[in-house]
């Protein structure tokens, strides 16, 4: 059985998710710059086109913004290579606290 806690690249399991992201991103700008050359060629208001536009753009940034953190953890998992402290969810005490043995002298 393979140790998966260890030896296993845990951003290669990221890529996927990133990538799919990227791809809707860029598929979300193209229709919508499609959409907008169609409508000025079929003589539609250019407000309302422009309007359409700017709320695309706008979305596609919303979903920068959201994958912005995963983005940032993939590059310091890739780079470091190494999974950071986890925590609890109640209070800030981590998962696999340290066997500390107190000074001899100090109690």
């Amino acid at each position: 059985m393979r140790n998966f806690g260890k030896n296993l690249n845990r951003y290669d399991f990221m890529k996927p998710f990133i990538y799919t992201v990227y791809s809707g991103i860029v598929f979300t700008l193209s229709v919508a710059i499609r959409v907008f050359f169609k409508g000025l060629r079929k003589k539609q208001p250019v407000g309302q086109l422009a309007l359409e536009l700017f709320i695309d753009i706008a979305v596609c940034a919303f979903q920068g913004l959201l994958l912005y953190p995963v983005y940032k953890y993939y590059k310091d998992l890739k780079a470091n290579r190494f999974l950071p402290e986890q925590h609890t969810l109640n209070g800030n005490q981590p998962l696999n606290k340290p066997n500390y043995h107190p000074i001899q002298g100090q109690a």
